[in-house]
């Protein structure tokens, strides 16, 4: 997808980052039954008639960086995956980690519907419900 929509870039690389490392280190199970990488858009209409495909999206982009861990833990930070945040010697970053309770699970829940509109989505399949979701909105494009 990246080559085809720049906006998609940080989410292929870290596809291929998950690939990489998943065939240089002989894992024989699919990587995408554990990962999935999603980003937000909005759908616009781009008319055939002016030589456009009918809809196309662009991307929202947001600042926040955020995992939650099997519904057990959340951290949510502001280091980016890049040099500037990652050596330690030009920006400063600050993180919050957040262990047992509810919290995670209710901030995975409130993120999820938030993002998707979806307040059913199955979290012991949460990679296979996502991508339905994924794979329903690229049909109505």
């Amino acid at each position: 997808p990246g080559s085809f929509y720049p906006n998609l870039r940080g989410a292929y690389c870290f596809e291929q980052a998950v690939e990489n490392y998943w065939t240089e280190t002989g894992l024989k199970s699919n990587w995408r039954d554990y990962f999935s990488f999603f980003f937000i858009a909005n759908a616009v209409p781009v008319p055939k008639n002016l030589g456009g495909p009918g809809a196309g999206f662009y991307g929202i982009f947001l600042h926040t960086k955020m995992i939650v861990v099997d519904d057990e833990a959340a951290l949510i930070g502001s280091g980016n995956i890049n040099d500037r945040s990652l050596n330690g010697d030009r920006d400063a970053e600050v993180g919050v980690k957040v262990v047992g309770g509810s919290y995670p699970r209710r901030l995975r829940e409130h993120i999820l519907r938030d993002h998707t509109g979806n307040s059913r989505i199955d979290a012991s399949r949460l990679a296979a419900s996502m991508n339905a979701i994924a794979y329903a909105n690229a049909a109505a494009l």
